[in-house]
């Protein structure tokens, strides 16, 4: 056997051996999900993950943008996702030949004094040194692929984490805003309400004094005048004292 032959057969094995892998296929789990679920058409204009723009209201864009902007766990999660970035980038480097090199220069000078001096001669000089090496270490196992691979997956789920926490963040804030609109519809609809019912109040006491209603029917009109100043939301304590066990009776329980 020629050398030639030889060394074309190590190479071979080498590159057969460096292609296994110790770690487990990945086998994808069996899911009973439905035929509609599994392919859907997104059409030809890509998802707009920024769904609170659609209601065309700009203090809840300010409001979920100020919310993205300061909050921690989102900050925490890029921080993440760069450590994830820089651990994958050094995985990388594992896979790729390892180069190093080196240089130096060094000067020297003669003096006049020395025995044998000869003024033509140069009397000073330069030296220049350099080493280039390269190295590359066979995965024999795949220990460096694997942990690429695992390096990958766990930037890719930092990333979709960070997307979802961004995603619940904007819900959060958006719900909270829609929640105070209808608060400040229910003390509208609760103003209005009491201002019905003061006129109402007022009509029944007329009557009541012409005698056209009875006593019974102008107490019942009083007992609810009050009842929308106590369950308004937010709505300034102005009720009168004499009103408060009955408002307190009225007032709906909170958690």
């Amino acid at each position: 056997m020629t050398p030639l032959l030889k060394a074309g057969l190590t190479l071979v094995l080498c590159l057969a051996v460096t292609g296994c892998s110790l770690a487990p296929d990945y086998k994808r789990p069996e899911q009973d999900i439905p035929k509609e679920w599994r392919s859907v058409d997104l059409g030809p204009s890509p998802l707009n993950t920024d769904w609170w723009t659609r209601f065309n209201d700009p203090v809840l864009n300010a409001l979920v943008e100020e919310a993205l902007k300061n909050n921690q766990d989102l900050a925490e999660s890029l921080a993440k996702i760069d450590s994830a970035a820089a651990k994958l980038g050094v995985g990388t480097s594992q896979l790729a030949p390892s180069v190093s090199g080196a240089g130096a220069a060094t000067s020297q000078s003669n003096s006049t004094k020395i025995a044998n001096y000869n003024s033509i001669a140069d009397r000073s000089y330069v030296n220049y040194q350099g080493q280039l090496s390269a190295s590359w270490e066979l995965d024999f196992w795949g220990k460096y692929r694997n942990n690429y691979t695992m390096l990958s997956d766990v930037l890719l789920n930092t990333v979709v984490s960070h997307e979802a926490l961004r995603l619940s963040v904007a819900s959060q804030t958006a719900q909270s805003y829609f929640a105070l609109l209808a608060l400040d519809m229910q003390l509208a609809t609760a103003k209005r309400t009491l201002r019905t019912r003061e006129d109402a109040f007022g009509i029944y006491t007329s009557r009541y004094r012409q005698g056209d209603i009875t006593e019974l029917d102008w107490q019942r009109a009083r007992a609810e005048r009050p009842v929308p100043r106590c369950t308004a939301p937010r709505w300034p304590w102005t009720a009168p004292k004499p009103a408060w066990p009955y408002c307190w009776a009225v007032r709906p329980a909170t958690s």
